[in-house]
């Protein structure tokens, strides 16, 4: 059975409907791992899941295909979202996750998500108490978390604190209560340590803790200098603005080592394939700007099987008019657990 369909097949897009298994979808070209557009693959997915990819695979018969006007790209990777309120009345609410406080009104929003490209968050606590919890992996419009507890969110941001309940609003005072609580916190916790200067990162190496960790340079990553080379570090989006002193730091920052992980904090989700674009633009290098909003990101969270076009990820997957780097590329559809569950224009079938 052959479909050719500008856009992902109609019966997938219809979510009250039980999902096809399996189809195959043969787009014009898919991204690669290096950024780069290949042509001539295919990729089969089964339910929720790819189950292969690649040229002129064998297929059962009676399989449904569908030929797609479009490059086919994984979907992107918010590496953290913060969630909508916070906890006001001590710095340690360690026992938090997002995964419960998440309202069902909140998923009015992800609409925002999937017609930007966005097909995997990670809702984050605000980093505003010191301990402020646990974040949750969610897929883009479903009412389930993927992981319901990931990172921890631990926050060395004293000069954001405006009420003392939060926590203290000096570095010292958040670094007293870092030293009381983390000898008691499990060491198989790995936190997401949010920081804005160089100062709060050399007061966590202080603490000599072990916990395994990623930093979030909140306020850009200009002041860190060579003390993140060699890792892996959440940028927030609304820091991405490009001009000659950005694009010259992420450039020496690459060559560092330095691997980016762009999330959007509080900003849009339209802002996460722009800072991708600009860190094409900065780096000349657009596989490492793809990963920064898919691998990268999906490692930050510490999640498998999504931002990858692979066997056994998750069939999150975006269907463009070009590369989604090119700035005149326009998003046709969005596909999520291989459901389309976004569409730019009504579907034509031929």
């Amino acid at each position: 059975m052959l479909l050719s369909l500008l856009l992902f097949p109609a019966a997938i897009f219809l979510q009250d409907t039980p999902r096809p298994s399996p189809w195959l979808l043969r787009p014009t070209a898919i991204i690669q791992p290096d950024g780069t557009l290949l042509e001539g693959q295919e990729v089969l997915i089964q339910g929720d899941r790819i189950i292969q990819v690649g040229a002129d695979l064998e297929l059962p018969d009676g399989i449904r295909i569908a030929e797609l006007s479009g490059v086919l790209s994984p979907g992107f990777v918010d590496a953290f979202a913060f969630l909508g309120p916070r906890e006001d009345y001590r710095p340690v609410t360690s026992s938090l996750r997002t995964a419960d406080a998440r309202s069902l009104e909140a998923r009015d929003l992800d609409e925002d998500r999937l017609s930007a490209g966005v097909t995997s968050f990670h809702l984050m606590p605000r980093p505003t108490n010191v301990l402020s919890g646990w974040g949750s992996l969610w897929g883009s419009g479903q009412s389930e978390a993927r992981v319901k507890q990931s990172r921890a969110s631990l926050s060395l941001l004293p000069d954001r604190v405006a009420d003392r309940r939060l926590g203290p609003d000096s570095l010292p005072g958040a670094l007293e209560i870092l030293q009381k609580e983390l000898p008691v916190i499990p060491k198989s916790t790995h936190f997401l340590n949010f920081i804005d200067t160089g100062e709060a990162l050399q007061g966590w190496r202080s603490l000599q803790d072990d916990h395994a960790h990623h930093f979030v340079a909140m306020d850009g990553i200009f002041d860190f200098g060579g003390a993140l080379a060699n890792q892996l570090v959440g940028l927030p989006t609304a820091f991405s603005f490009l001009d000659a002193r950005t694009a010259e730091t992420w450039r020496r920052l690459k060559k560092a080592n330095i691997q980016f992980a762009f999330g959007t904090a509080q900003g849009s989700p339209l802002t996460l394939r722009l800072a991708a674009m600009k860190l094409s633009r900065a780096t000349k290098n657009p596989a490492f700007a793809m990963q920064s909003i898919t691998t990268h990101a999906a490692a930050l969270v510490g999640a498998s099987g999504i931002g990858v076009i692979a066997p056994g990820a998750y069939a999150d997957l975006v269907l463009w008019s070009g590369h989604p780097l090119d700035a005149t590329s326009r998003l046709k559809a969005t596909m999520v657990s291989g459901m389309t569950v976004y569409r730019a224009n009504p579907l034509e079938e031929k």
